[in-house]
This record gives C-alpha cells, sequence and structure tokens, in this order.
C-alpha cells in the first residue's frame, strides 16, 4: 500500500500517554516515508524544534493518526 502523505507535508502529531491519554504533541512536516505505508509511518521533523539546535534540525520517527488532522484539540475532546 502507497503512503497518503509526501514529503513536505504539514501534520498534527500525538502522543499516547499511559497517565493523561491522547495529547498533541506538535505540528511537524513530513521528511520522508518509513515502511510499506501500511501504517502511515513516517520520519519528520517538529515545528518547535526549528532554530533551537546548533547543528540539523533533528527528525523522529512517528505515526501519523490522519482522523485528528482537521481539529486536534477536538480530536483530543472526542476520544476522551
Amino acid at each position: 500500500m502507497k503512503h497518503l502523505l509526501t514529503k513536505g507535508t504539514v501534520v498534527n502529531i500525538f502522543q499516547m500517554s499511559f497517565n493523561d491519554g491522547l495529547l498533541f504533541e506538535g505540528k511537524a512536516t513530513v521528511v520522508k516515508p518509513v515502511g510499506s505505508g501500511i501504517d502511515e509511518h513516517y520520519m519528520v521533523r517538529f515545528h518547535s524544534d526549528i532554530g533551537k539546535y546548533n547543528g540539523p534540525t533533528p527528525t523522529y520517527e512517528r505515526f501519523i493518526d490522519r482522523e485528528g488532522q482537521d481539529d486536534p484539540q477536538a480530536y483530543i475532546r472526542g476520544i476522551r
């Protein structure tokens, strides 16, 4: 299956906390897809990290939840 998001797409990233449930981790830009595309697994660069490091901005592997992209706060309220 092909990844639905492409390099440069701005996405909302969520994190599941054991104590607090679903949290909004931040906005990020897709750097590249990872894996086969079935699980929407990507390398991303968080916007909050831009300009924070002397060297290159770090990238992180994250799974993108397509359901929460339009309004992250409403999505979190709906899950809780």
